[in-house]
């Protein structure tokens, strides 16, 4: 098992860990597949990469597959192996799912095919104060500040999922065509996911957004400068920081037949 910082993960285009960091036997590129955890802070990715290449050191794997929850209490990246009972029944099978930091740059944060470039011409219109807005390949998450960041929980299912409105605040739905490669896109802060591997391949996805907090994000921001003044200040600092991942975003996606 090899575990790498999450700094070497979510900034970088793809999964990425350093081999002289990594410890282990080494792994090779040319698609192969290897175990590895990713660490975030207390958290833990643990899954198989496919592995493309090397570079100066630098392994490049751009695919999450059968990821299995190590620790309940974060819910990182699991997947069921059956269909899940909730109250009334059995659903769909989940088959993958990732809880990952997401920096909202000029109020937004962009899911797209991974072959898209998000900022060329022809993408959808800003989402201002709308939670979302779409074209065929794109899926543009709006958040109403760009000062704090946010916590996305990404799943892939095998079927449409039981609705989970309740404790939401908001809900949208579209539908994406994708080739089997997802990336989750922050503008000039990078790219938190790049080239996640779906299970269901290439085709048409119905989405399912959730959102909860952004009003209440907002309004907590502005009640820093009240408190603190200096927004450059440590105080105001340590504060803003608290209210890190209060605003969440559920996005669940599943293959069309």
């Amino acid at each position: 098992m090899r575990y790498v910082t999450a700094d070497q993960v979510r900034r970088a285009g793809g999964i990425r860990m350093r081999a002289r960091e990594a410890g282990g036997p080494a792994l090779h590129p040319g698609g192969q597949h290897g175990s590895c955890a990713i660490a975030c802070g207390n958290r833990r990715y643990l899954g198989t990469f496919v592995i493309h290449r090397w570079t100066k050191g630098i392994m490049h794997a751009t695919s999450i597959r059968h990821a299995t929850q190590r620790t309940p209490a974060s819910g990182i990246a699991q997947s069921r192996g059956a269909g899940e009972p909730t109250g009334g029944g059995r659903v769909s099978h989940r088959l993958l799912r990732l809880e990952i930091p997401v920096f909202p740059e000029r109020g937004m944060f962009r899911v797209h095919d991974a072959g898209v470039d998000p900022d060329a011409p022809g993408g959808p219109l800003p989402p201002v104060g709308a939670l979302v807005s779409l074209n065929r390949e794109q899926l543009w998450v709006g958040s109403l500040q760009e000062h704090v960041e946010v916590k996305l929980v990404l799943e892939e299912w095998q079927g449409a999922p039981t609705a989970c409105g309740d404790g939401w605040d908001e809900e949208a739905k579209g539908k994406l065509y994708l080739r089997g490669l997802l990336s989750i896109d922050m503008g000039s802060a990078g790219r938190a996911v790049g080239g996640l591997r779906l299970v269901g391949g290439t085709g048409d996805y119905c989405v399912r957004v959730y959102a909860r907090n952004r009003e209440q994000v907002v309004q907590l921001y502005r009640e820093l400068f009240d408190r603190y003044g200096d927004p450059l200040g440590d105080e105001f600092q340590r504060a803003r920081k608290d209210l890190e991942s209060l605003e969440q975003y559920l996005i669940q996606l599943w293959r069309l037949s």
